[in-house]
């Protein structure tokens, strides 16, 4: 089973689109460590330290500046700071070739199990109405 990843760069924000934001966007949008960092389960490992620089140079928290006025200077600092926090452990799990190689199992073993299915809840026999008694574990027929 193939794992699919999304691969993005900070360079690719529209004109005009604020780096940082568009990170931080692109970071939440990810749904696996691969897309985190925007490089495909098959990048080498000088690709995936390459990300990783490329992400931080535009998120570290020294690094980010806003535009706007104080206030949105603060929000875009912690949520880059929260970004970050993210980035670093995908990079932590992704730049080490042990734990990378386990965490692709995971996703493996994650992609090949069965979907889960909703079965509709059966209602406790407790609120079964009691003339249903006899069908209950250990019920009469006494009761009806």
């Amino acid at each position: 089973l193939e794992i699919e990843s999304r691969t993005w760069h900070p360079d690719d924000a529209s004109a005009g689109q604020d780096k940082a934001r568009y990170v931080i966007q692109e970071v939440r949008r990810a749904r696996n460590l691969y897309e985190t960092l925007g490089v495909k389960p098959s990048a080498a490992a000088k690709d995936v330290r390459n990300a990783y620089r490329q992400i931080s140079l535009r998120i570290h928290p020294d690094k980010v500046r806003s535009r706007g006025g104080a206030e949105e200077a603060e929000s875009l600092i912690r949520e880059a700071e929260a970004t970050f926090k993210i980035v670093s452990s995908a990079y932590e799990v992704l730049g080490d070739e042990g734990k990378r190689a386990a965490y692709h199992r995971t996703l493996r073993t994650k992609l090949s199990a069965p979907p889960a299915t909703s079965r509709p809840q059966q209602k406790p026999p407790t609120a079964q109405k009691p003339e249903q008694r006899d069908r209950w574990p250990g019920g009469s027929e006494e009761a009806k």
